[in-house]
């Protein structure tokens, strides 16, 4: 009987010990950072512990082009835009067989299909 004393007690002693390690692991640990945060949305102030970032530049590629006149279109990123129409600022103004002209406050640049004459990319 009395060994069986013992064996409950170190039962239940395992069993106290396994429980306060139980409730000590239900503490919810806390995220340090947003993971669903996007770094380019909002100013970021400069400091020593901190690094501006910035969107990159924006680049267009132009993929087909569609010669009808006024109802003349281009595809520029998988975009679909009639002439007189924007995207990020730059208005299409011309379509030609090979190329399209963009406006944007004046300053015009030139997307080409031909893979020599393509411009990489502009801001």
């Amino acid at each position: 009987m009395p060994r069986q004393n013992t064996m409950v007690s170190l039962s239940v002693a395992l069993a106290m010990c396994l429980l306060s390690q139980a409730c000590a692991a239900d503490t919810v640990a806390t995220l340090q950072t947003n993971p669903f945060s996007n770094p380019y949305i909002g100013e970021r102030e400069v400091t020593k512990d901190t690094v501006k970032k910035t969107p990159p530049p924006t680049v267009h590629e132009l993929r087909g082009t569609m010669t009808a006149g006024a109802n003349s279109q281009a595809n520029i990123g998988g975009v679909i835009l009639t002439l007189g129409e924007a995207i990020d600022g730059y208005k299409l103004v011309a379509v030609k067989q090979r190329y399209v002209v963009l406006d944007k406050d004046g300053t015009q640049k030139t997307l080409s299909l031909d893979a020599d004459a393509r411009n990489p990319g502009y801001e």
